[in-house]
Protein backbone atom coordinates (compact mmCIF):
# COMPACT_ATOMS: atom_id res chain seq x y z
CA UNK A 1 0.00 0.00 0.00
CA UNK A 2 1.79 3.12 -1.10
CA UNK A 3 0.19 5.25 2.07
CA UNK A 4 1.40 2.53 4.46
CA UNK A 5 4.42 4.34 6.32
CA UNK A 6 5.11 1.55 8.74
CA UNK A 7 7.98 0.49 6.11
CA UNK A 8 9.86 3.32 8.69
CA UNK A 9 9.13 1.29 11.97
CA UNK A 10 12.09 0.57 14.37
CA UNK A 11 12.89 -2.95 14.45
CA UNK A 12 16.49 -2.66 16.35
CA UNK A 13 17.81 -0.14 17.93
CA UNK A 14 20.77 -0.46 15.11
CA UNK A 15 18.21 1.02 12.76
CA UNK A 16 19.19 4.37 14.03
CA UNK A 17 23.13 3.77 13.91
CA UNK A 18 22.84 5.68 10.70
CA UNK A 19 21.16 8.92 11.91
CA UNK A 20 23.78 8.81 15.05
CA UNK A 21 26.99 9.11 12.90
CA UNK A 22 26.42 13.17 13.72
CA UNK A 23 24.89 12.56 16.99
CA UNK A 24 24.72 16.21 17.83
CA UNK A 25 21.88 16.42 15.10
CA UNK A 26 20.43 13.26 15.98
CA UNK A 27 19.81 14.32 19.47
CA UNK A 28 18.89 17.69 18.73
CA UNK A 29 15.81 15.59 16.12
CA UNK A 30 15.41 12.92 18.91
CA UNK A 31 15.07 16.19 21.84
CA UNK A 32 12.10 17.51 19.32
CA UNK A 33 10.18 14.81 18.39
CA UNK A 34 9.71 13.74 22.09
CA UNK A 35 8.53 17.23 23.28
CA UNK A 36 6.17 17.15 20.42
CA UNK A 37 5.10 13.57 22.09
CA UNK A 38 5.31 14.85 25.22
CA UNK A 39 2.87 18.10 24.94
CA UNK A 40 0.32 15.67 23.33
CA UNK A 41 -2.70 15.62 25.50
CA UNK A 42 -4.89 12.52 25.89
CA UNK A 43 -6.94 12.01 23.16
CA UNK A 44 -5.21 14.52 20.62
CA UNK A 45 -3.68 13.10 17.51
CA UNK A 46 -0.84 13.76 15.25
CA UNK A 47 -1.40 13.41 11.33
CA UNK A 48 2.51 12.82 10.55
CA UNK A 49 2.68 13.87 6.93
CA UNK A 50 1.58 17.12 8.24
CA UNK A 51 4.26 17.53 11.00
CA UNK A 52 7.13 15.34 8.97
CA UNK A 53 8.88 16.52 5.72
CA UNK A 54 9.10 13.56 3.51
CA UNK A 55 12.92 13.26 3.90
CA UNK A 56 12.29 12.72 7.39
CA UNK A 57 9.78 10.00 7.36
CA UNK A 58 12.35 7.47 8.21
CA UNK A 59 13.81 8.96 11.12
CA UNK A 60 10.81 10.42 12.66
CA UNK A 61 8.67 6.98 12.95
CA UNK A 62 11.67 5.15 14.11
CA UNK A 63 12.17 8.05 16.96
CA UNK A 64 8.53 7.67 17.81
CA UNK A 65 9.23 3.86 17.89
CA UNK A 66 12.18 4.35 20.07
CA UNK A 67 9.68 6.56 22.59
CA UNK A 68 7.10 3.84 22.38
CA UNK A 69 9.68 1.30 23.44
CA UNK A 70 11.30 3.58 26.46
CA UNK A 71 7.70 4.30 27.69
CA UNK A 72 6.28 0.77 27.40
CA UNK A 73 6.54 -0.05 31.43
CA UNK A 74 5.19 3.19 32.42
CA UNK A 75 2.49 2.36 34.88
CA UNK A 76 -0.66 1.13 33.08
CA UNK A 77 -2.18 4.10 34.76
CA UNK A 78 -0.52 6.41 32.71
CA UNK A 79 -1.65 7.31 28.87
CA UNK A 80 -0.09 6.07 25.68
CA UNK A 81 1.50 6.50 22.46
CA UNK A 82 0.32 4.58 20.00
CA UNK A 83 0.12 4.69 15.78
CA UNK A 84 -2.38 4.01 13.87
CA UNK A 85 -1.85 0.72 11.76
CA UNK A 86 -0.50 2.26 8.52
CA UNK A 87 1.70 4.81 11.07
CA UNK A 88 0.06 7.87 9.80
CA UNK A 89 -1.56 9.01 12.61
CA UNK A 90 -0.27 9.18 16.13
CA UNK A 91 -2.70 8.98 19.09
CA UNK A 92 -2.55 9.24 22.93
CA UNK A 93 -4.72 7.25 24.52
CA UNK A 94 -5.69 7.39 28.12
CA UNK A 95 -4.45 4.74 30.67
CA UNK A 96 -6.51 2.45 32.73
CA UNK A 97 -7.94 3.97 36.06
CA UNK A 98 -9.68 1.23 38.40
CA UNK A 99 -13.23 2.56 38.85
CA UNK A 100 -13.66 3.33 42.57
CA UNK A 101 -16.62 0.33 43.07
CA UNK A 102 -13.80 -2.58 42.57
CA UNK A 103 -11.99 -1.79 45.58
CA UNK A 104 -14.06 -3.99 47.10
CA UNK A 105 -14.75 -7.60 45.75
CA UNK A 106 -18.39 -7.99 44.90
CA UNK A 107 -18.23 -11.77 47.30
CA UNK A 108 -17.31 -9.89 49.94
CA UNK A 109 -19.12 -9.08 52.95
CA UNK A 110 -16.90 -5.91 54.74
Amino acid sequence: MLNDLSRYRLNADSDLDEYRKDLHKFVHFQGEVYNLLDGLAIGDTINVCDVVVPDSLDVFIKVVCKYILLHQQDDESKSRIEFSDDYRKIYRRPGFVKPNHLDKHFYSRR
